[in-house]
């Protein structure tokens, strides 16, 4: 039952979190989507079967994020680069991408349909762990 507890809090500490950046961003708190749970293997089973829909090879997909983010969706990386700092499950430099905001990034849900988007469109060597770690799966 404690156990409980503490997963339900864990989630609703997650859910504030977003909220909180979204508020802080000025973006509407509608266009966030929280994953339903902040388990790692419901993270690994959502990476997964969004790929699939995607038409995306869910090995890539779930190994970008391995190692990327080493599933941790709080991620803040490449702090001090040139092309500034990653954020998130899929470590999206915001940067780079001002289309993206941290709240987005956070989201396992919403950084997930934004890069299967960019993998489709052809962009997977964006990111260097594919090269380094991922290239031995095919996209599809």
């Amino acid at each position: 039952m404690i156990q409980n507890i503490s997963t339900v809090l864990t989630k609703l500490a997650v859910a504030l979190n977003l909220l909180s950046i979204a508020l802080a961003s000025g973006i509407p708190t509608s266009t966030i989507n929280v994953a339903p749970s902040t388990d790692l293997s419901d993270s690994r089973a959502f990476v997964a079967n969004e790929a699939v829909k995607y038409g995306i090879n869910p090995a890539l997909a779930t190994c970008l994020v391995q190692y990327e983010s080493q599933w941790q969706g709080d991620r803040i990386g490449d702090v001090g680069n040139k092309n500034g700092e990653s954020y998130g499950w899929w470590q999206i430099e915001l940067q780079q991408h001002p289309d993206v905001t941290q709240a987005v990034a956070f989201s396992i849900t919403s950084s997930t349909d934004w890069a299967l988007e960019k993998i489709n469109e052809g962009h997977v060597s964006w990111w260097t762990t594919y090269k380094d770690f991922c290239s031995m799966y095919p996209i599809r």
